[in-house]
């Protein structure tokens, strides 16, 4: 945490950005929640957690600021069809449909009567998702030094590794497919993992029919291999696309209106990933640009912007700083609908 974002906190400096760059609402990213936060975790992998504890209260800092907490539907709905908007709205949304998504979040949204929705991932709940980010923290975690070509990489020490983590991570989803995931996979060859610190499960099919028949859930489709999309040819983008929806509506018997492209960023998924899921039959997509919802997001349904929860002092911090607009005004240079 930096001294001037410190300051800018303390002092509610960020407030004098919520008129203009607070929006309408915000969508949430979320992925797992757990009964207590493990300290011996690398940063990136860690921060895809939250305990329950804090998902419950960050639910009732909404309910308490007067907040309408609504379905992606209905953010549809009022982006496409309504006029006027009384009250902010926030909706929750949980990326790749990992168990504890139902042992411990479907509780808290079911006690307060509230939707939510998860984006699922067909190979994680097929049993066939290869997590590279918690195969490659399980990897750092258990070695001291990993070589690999012409990488050398010190991982002795905790810096080392996060640094490490940061490098293995680029190398896997920022260079061309084949190249990234013939990496990872030489990867976990020559170094398989001691243990894994994350015991992450997938949802069960059964789990998934339960809240398929309750109608608090939206599940949506968030690719069948969890690529990014790209770094595929357009042929191969279109499939994890379409076969996720398609996978899902076979499954669960009715229609997968809603999409999440896996990791969001810029470089990530852009003007062709768009169109893709357009002319796929999605009415909304979900990225992770980092800005609020704005009336003007209706004309921009397939690159809607979503802030990320993550339980540590910084990035709570950055959370209300997210909510007012302060931070992506910054992050987006002034941008306040935020697309490429």
């Amino acid at each position: 945490m930096s001294l001037l974002s410190a300051l800018i906190y303390n002092l509610r400096i960020y407030k004098v950005a919520k008129p203009l760059y607070g929006g309408i609402g915000h969508v949430l990213t979320l992925h797992r929640v757990v009964q207590q936060l493990e300290e011996n975790r690398l940063t990136w992998s860690r921060n895809l957690e939250i305990t329950a504890g804090y998902l419950e209260e960050t639910v009732n800092y909404f309910i308490n600021n007067n907040y309408d907490i609504i379905s992606l539907d209905e953010m549809h709905h009022r982006l496409t069809e309504q006029k006027t908007l009384a009250k902010k709205f926030v909706v929750f949304t949980f990326d790749d449909g990992y168990e504890d998504n139902f042992i411990w979040a479907y509780p808290i949204f079911k006690k307060h009567n509230l939707p939510f929705a998860i984006y699922i991932t067909k190979a994680l709940i097929e049993n066939q998702l290869k997590c590279w980010w918690y195969d490659v923290e399980d990897i750092l975690l258990c070695y001291n030094n990993i070589t690999l070509g012409e990488l050398n990489l010190e991982t002795k020490t905790k810096k080392q590794k996060e640094l490490a983590y940061l490098k293995i991570r680029h190398l896997i989803i920022h260079t061309p497919f084949e190249t990234g995931y013939a990496f990872y996979n030489a990867l976990m060859a020559k170094y398989p993992p001691c243990k894994s610190y994350s015991n992450w499960k997938p949802m069960s099919k059964d789990q998934l029919a339960i809240l398929n028949d309750d109608a608090l859930v939206t599940l949506g489709a968030h690719t069948v291999n969890h690529f990014s999309l790209s770094k595929l040819q357009l042929a191969e983008a279109t499939f994890e696309v379409l076969e996720s929806k398609t996978y899902l509506e076979h499954l669960l018997q009715k229609p997968i209106e809603h999409f999440s492209y896996p990791y969001g960023s810029a470089d990530e998924a852009g003007a062709r990933e768009f169109e893709i899921v357009k002319e796929t039959g999605f009415i909304t997509a979900t990225t992770t640009r980092r800005a609020n919802i704005f009336k003007d997001h209706k004309n921009n349904l397939y690159a809607l912007p979503r802030l990320p929860l993550i339980e540590t002092p910084k990035e709570k911090m950055f959370f209300k700083m997210s909510l007012s607009g302060f931070l992506p005004a910054y992050l987006n240079t002034c941008k306040r609908v935020v697309t490429l």
